[in-house]
C-alpha cells in the first residue's frame, strides 16, 4: 500500500475539507440545551454528498429527557474492504458533534467559521467536529486508493458528550448497532492516550430553618453547617497531590466545588443551601470506594450541627478508562507512524479528563484516542497571544482575561468599519417609523461595538445568544426577537449575510429572509431573495 498515494489525495480535498468543517461550524448544536437533532441532519447530507451512506439513528423517549437533553440522532457511516471483509477487524472511529454553549469573550462569531490568518474561529471547531473532516476525508482518501485492505471501518458520530455519553456511544453500543473489535475516539495531543481520569459530581443540599436576622438563634443556619462540610472537603484535598497516577500525563486526583446556590435574603437566616462537587478519579482508584469517602467526609462533618439535614445526590459518574487487552497492538501502530511523520518520539500517556471513549471500554472494546493538536495538553493550555487565538477562543484558561480585553480594544474600533450606505439606510428606515431589531449570534460587547459605531439608536431591541440561550439558525431566537418587537412573522424581514444562519434560520421562522450577497456568492440562484447593498432594501419597501 502506497502510504504516500493517501497522503496526496487527503492533501488534494483540503479545501473541500475546510468548506465541509465550516458547513458544520454554522449549525449550532449547543449542549445544553442539547437540541441537536438538526445537526445530525445537517451533518447527514453532507457526508452523503461525499459519496458516503448513512445511518440515522434517534435517540426517543425519556432517555434524551434523563440526560438534560431535547433530541439527538447518532449517525454511522460504514466502509467495508476486500471480498472477505468479515474476516478482518471492524474498527470504529467515534467523534462528537455536540459543544458547550458559546458565552462571551469572542472575537468572531462562534458560529461564523471565519478564517484567519490560517485559524479556523467557532464553537466545536476543534472538539470535535474537525474530527468529523478528518475521519470521512481519510476515509474516502483510503477507498480511493484502492489499497488491498481487509475489514471494515466504521465512523461513528454522536451528540451527547457534553452529556455523558449515555445517548451516545453508550446506547449504540447497548443496541447492538455496533460490534467493533477496536476503536478510535477523538484525540488532541501528540501522545496516543490509552487511559483518562473518571469523574464523579455530587450535589450537597443542607437544609436549616429560616429565621429573622435579628433572631438568628430562633433559625437553623443551613450555611453554617454546609460551610463546616466545605471545610472538610477541603482538608480531605490536600491529601490529594501525594497520590499520583502512574500513568503520564494523568496527574493526581482532582476536587472542585463548581456551584454554589442557598439563602433567601440578606436579613434572613438561610434554611437552604446546595453546592456541586466535582471529583476527578485516576484510574488505580475504585470509583465506589471514591465515593463512599466522600459521603463519609460530607457526613462526618454534618454531624457536628445535628439540627440541620443533609442530602447527598449522584449527579454524574464516568468511569476511569484503562488500557484493555488487545489495545497494545493499535497503539503501538498509530505511535510508529506518528514518530515518522512528525520526527520526534510520540508515545502513549493519559490525559486528566474524561471521555466517551470509556464506554467503548467498558463494553470490552480495546480502545485509543488519538488526533490533531499541540504535542501535550499543557503546551494546549499555555499559547503565546497572539499566535493561536483559537487556543483562547476554545478553551479560555486563567490567563484569558489578560489577552482579551487587548484584542477586544482592536475590535472595538478598527475592525469594525460600516459599509458606506448603511447609516443613511437606518436613518431612512428610522424616519419611516419601521421597527428595527438586532439578532445577534455575538456576545454582550456588540451593544459596545454599535455604540462606538453611533447605530445604537436606530434599534428597537438587541437579541443576543449569549443573553437570549439561543443561538441563528435556532428559530427561537428569532421568535424572541419578534416578541420584543411585538411583530408577527409575516410582518418582518430579516436581512444577513449567512445563508445558513440567516436566511435559512428567519425562513423557517416564517420571517421573509432577504440574504445580503454583497459579492454575488448566490448568482444564480433563483430561489433565494438577495440584494447587494442594504440601499436595495428601500427600492423593495418603495415598490411595496
Amino acid at each position: 500500500m502506497s502510504e504516500q498515494k493517501i497522503v496526496d489525495l487527503i492533501d488534494k480535498s483540503h479545501q473541500a475539507q475546510v468548506e465541509f468543517l465550516a458547513e458544520l461550524v454554522r449549525t449550532p448544536s449547543a449542549n445544553p440545551p442539547g437540541d441537536c437533532a438538526s445537526h445530525a441532519d445537517r451533518a447527514a447530507g453532507l457526508i452523503e454528498a461525499l459519496g458516503f451512506e448513512v445511518e440515522r439513528h434517534p435517540v426517543l423517549g425519556d432517555l434524551v429527557r434523563e440526560q438534560g437533553m431535547v433530541s439527538t440522532t447518532n449517525l454511522i457511516t460504514r466502509r467495508s474492504f476486500g471480498a472477505k471483509a468479515d474476516e478482518g477487524p471492524t474498527i470504529a472511529l467515534n467523534a462528537h458533534g455536540d459543544a458547550v454553549p458559546p458565552g462571551d469573550g469572542w472575537s468572531h462569531e462562534p458560529y461564523g467559521a471565519e478564517i484567519s490568518d490560517g485559524w479556523m474561529y467557532g464553537r466545536g471547531v476543534a472538539v470535535s467536529k474537525s474530527d468529523f473532516a478528518t475521519y470521512l476525508f481519510a476515509l474516502k482518501a483510503l477507498e480511493d486508493s484502492a489499497a488491498p485492505l481487509v475489514g471494515t471501518i466504521e465512523l461513528h458520530f454522536t451528540y451527547d458528550e457534553e452529556a455523558g455519553g449515555a445517548t451516545g456511544p453508550k446506547w449504540l453500543l447497548d443496541q447492538g448497532l455496533s460490534r467493533p473489535d477496536l476503536a478510535i475516539s477523538a484525540g488532541f495531543s501528540y501522545a496516543v492516550i490509552t487511559a483518562h481520569n473518571g469523574c464523579l459530581h455530587l450535589e450537597v443540599e443542607v437544609t436549616g430553618r429560616s429565621a429573622h436576622a435579628a433572631r438568628p438563634e430562633t433559625g437553623v443556619d443551613a450555611l453554617e453547617a454546609a460551610q463546616a462540610i466545605l471545610t472538610a472537603l477541603y482538608e480531605e484535598r490536600k491529601s490529594y497531590p501525594e497520590k499520583p497516577s502512574a500513568t503520564p500525563g494523568i496527574g493526581a486526583p482532582q476536587l472542585n466545588v463548581g456551584l454554589i446556590d442557598g439563602g433567601i435574603n440578606t436579613n434572613v437566616v438561610p434554611d437552604r443551601v446546595t453546592f456541586r462537587l466535582d471529583r476527578r478519579i485516576i484510574p488505580e482508584e475504585n470509583t465506589t470506594e471514591i465515593e463512599a469517602r466522600l459521603r463519609q467526609v460530607i457526613g462526618d462533618a454534618a454531624a457536628i450541627f445535628p439540627e440541620s439535614g443533609v442530602e447527598v445526590r449522584r449527579i454524574l459518574l464516568a468511569e476511569p478508562l484503562t488500557p484493555l487487552a488487545g489495545v497494545d497492538g493499535l497503539a503501538e501502530v498509530l505511535c510508529r507512524r506518528a514518530t515518522e511523520v512528525f520526527g520526534c518520539d510520540v508515545a502513549t500517556g493519559g490525559v486528566p479528563l474524561y471521555t466517551d471513549a470509556r464506554h467503548y471500554a467498558a463494553a470490552g472494546v480495546p480502545t485509543v484516542l488519538y488526533g490533531a493538536g499541540p504535542r501535550t495538553i499543557e503546551e494546549y493550555q499555555n499559547q503565546n497571544f497572539p499566535g493561536h487565538l483559537e487556543t483562547l477562543i476554545h478553551d479560555p484558561g486563567e490567563w484569558f482575561d489578560e489577552y482579551f480585553e487587548k484584542l477586544f480594544e482592536v475590535f472595538r474600533t478598527d475592525a469594525w468599519v460600516l459599509f458606506p450606505e448603511t447609516t443613511a439606510v437606518l436613518e431612512e428606515l428610522k424616519d419611516r417609523g419601521i421597527k428595527l431589531g438586532v439578532i445577534s449570534n455575538f456576545d454582550s460587547r456588540v451593544y459596545d461595538v454599535c455604540d462606538r459605531l453611533d447605530i445604537t439608536k436606530y434599534f428597537d431591541s438587541f437579541v443576543i445568544s449569549s443573553e437570549s440561550g439561543y443561538a441563528k439558525p435556532s428559530p427561537e431566537i428569532f421568535k424572541l426577537a419578534l416578541r420584543k418587537l411585538s411583530l408577527a412573522p409575516e410582518e418582518s424581514i430579516h436581512i444577513g449575510d449567512s445563508m445558513e444562519l440567516d436566511y435559512m434560520g428567519a425562513g423557517s421562522s416564517g420571517i421573509k429572509p432577504l440574504l445580503l450577497d454583497r459579492e454575488g456568492k448566490y448568482d444564480g440562484r433563483e430561489d433565494v431573495s438577495r440584494i447587494y447593498s442594504l440601499s436595495e432594501v428601500m427600492k423593495l419597501i418603495n415598490a411595496g
